[in-house]
């Protein structure tokens, strides 16, 4: 059997297989019947995604789906089909299904490729209602097996997995990606035999999958997993280690203890979360909270950040940049800064990031339409510290223009697919990776050295082991990563700390 690790971590319970149904259907076809079970059938399916949604801090896949349930095309095709070719709305789904499917994969884009497992996951998800598939009962932990792990999968069961284990699988994926941000740990194996009945333990850093395992040997492996967290206590300073957060996800008091702070907050998660722009009031609260639970630490609030793949499917297309704050969405926008402006006059340990960054001027346009606001509101504190996320071209080539700037984001993602055509979804080894962007933070920090300006690497270079220890020997010395990274960031600063003692 080979295994490879996808999440990492530990886990324990009951095998549970997300099945494939066979059921089949008479060659008689009621046309009536087909629309409006289809019609029925897709509606449930869309109050289902639409309960899920609000049941945790989600991204835009969720989103997508909905978009797709709502295009009129869509459902004319199926009815169109059923009506015409005298088919059930099963297979009528199927082949319009095939129509989107066949879309997406002749994209060029390598995020909007991906969106093809969203589609077969929607697929899915109709055709199990239109089959009437009636989900069994979980009672207690279970270790996920299936084929492919689609994010649904984890909608459904999440509250009952302890680990999954896919026959097709990659780090990148959206169901892989969701299961990490949960400390879920996820492997992909060639072949693997057992019985519904079977208990199964997982610990991917041993690499171990076993079926039945003695109960008394199972506690102690799973006591040793929760004193792990004891790296949490291990001290990083004078490095700095914060915490990357989107939308209203939940922070881990002991988390924030152990951290330096929020470096990033993805603010534009909150519109795919609840698929609209929040209220003033709305943000004030949620923004507030995250203020109150780390002050007096600080918590940089990254201004919305749509284009590409984060892309309000109403808005139509957007270009990603400043200029779209005063042109595609000001109203949203304004309403984001009012709210920050809000909470400034309360708390100190409020910052702003202003993404997309390419010349000088865009910062000023913004911090100008924050004095503007502040006037209008009357208030008289200072403004919030005002910093730029450098992930573009342009600004990279401009750096001078950011020499009075409060602090530096460095956005590895998109710095990279900028400079290198990197695109963090296409399959790269993670040392071509980061020897290619490292040079290029390097300059970025030695730039805010220099001008004595707080430089703070995000992105998923900051998250990856042998990035960030060659981050540390660059003496790049600030970082904001996922949470679940915290534990593992502070071994390696540690390491890197004794190697130095020693030599």
């Amino acid at each position: 059997m080979s295994l490879t690790v996808l999440s990492a971590g530990t886990g324990y319970g009951k095998a549970f297989q997300v099945h494939k149904n066979n059921l089949h259907y008479t060659e008689t076809v009621d046309a009536k019947y087909e629309i409006t079970h289809f019609l029925s059938i897709k509606q449930r399916v869309y109050q289902k995604l639409e309960n899920l949604k609000n049941q945790s801090a989600m991204d835009e896949i969720i989103t997508f789906q909905q978009a797709i349930l709502n295009d009129q095309m869509f459902e004319n095709e199926v009815k169109t089909k059923i009506k015409t070719k005298d088919i059930t709305a099963k297979q009528a789904l199927k082949e319009a299904m095939a129509h989107y499917i066949k879309t997406f994969e002749a994209m060029e884009d390598a995020y909007l490729k991906e969106r093809v497992d969203d589609i077969i996951d929607l697929k899915e998800r109709l055709s199990n209602g239109l089959d009437e598939v009636i989900q069994p009962v979980i009672s207690e932990p279970i270790i996920l097996v299936c084929d492919i792990l689609y994010p649904s999968y984890l909608f459904e069961y999440e509250a009952h997995i302890q680990g999954i284990i896919v026959q097709s699988g990659s780090a990148l994926s959206h169901g892989v990606i969701l299961a990490k941000e949960r400390n879920i740990p996820c492997v992909e194996v060639d072949q693997f035999e057992f019985h519904e009945s079977d208990y199964i333990f997982l610990d991917t850093e041993h690499q171990q999958l076993l079926l039945n395992p003695d109960k008394h040997a199972v506690i102690g492996w799973l006591s040793a997993k929760q004193q792990s967290d004891s790296s949490l206590d291990i001290p990083h300073f004078p490095k700095r280690l914060y915490l990357n957060v989107s939308g209203e996800t939940p922070l881990d008091p002991r988390y924030i203890e152990a951290s330096d702070g929020i470096g990033l907050y993805r603010s534009e998660f909150l519109y795919f979360q609840h698929n609209r722009f929040p209220s003033i009031d709305k943000q004030v609260e949620i923004y507030g909270q995250f203020l109150k639970q780390c002050n007096p630490k600080p918590v940089v609030i990254r201004t919305y950040d749509f284009g590409d793949d984060k892309n309000p499917l109403n808005l139509g297309p957007v270009q990603r940049g400043v200029s779209d704050y005063f042109i595609t969405y000001e109203k949203p926008f304004i309403e984001q800064l009012s709210a920050i402006l809000v909470l400034n006059e309360t708390y100190s340990n409020l910052k702003v990031m202003i993404p997309m960054v390419k010349r000088r001027s865009d910062i000023d346009a913004v911090i100008q339409l924050m004095k503007t606001l502040q006037h209008k509101f009357g208030f008289s504190k200072n403004l919030p510290p005002v910093g730029v996320m450098i992930e573009t071209e342009e600004a990279f080539m401009h750096l001078e223009e950011f020499s009075t700037v409060d602090f530096i984001s460095i956005g590895s993602n998109d710095l990279g697919k900028s400079l290198f055509h990197i695109d963090r979804h296409t399959t790269i080894d993670e040392v071509t990776y980061a020897n290619q962007i490292i040079k290029a933070i390097e300059e970025i920090d030695q730039f805010a050295k220099h001008h004595q300006i707080s430089c703070t690497v995000c992105g998923d270079i900051a998250s990856r082991p042998y990035a960030l220890k060659k981050m540390l020997e660059s003496q790049i010395n600030s970082f904001s990563i996922p949470m679940p990274f915290l534990k593992e960031a502070k071994q390696i600063i540690k390491q890197y700390k004794n190697k130095n003692m020693k030599s």
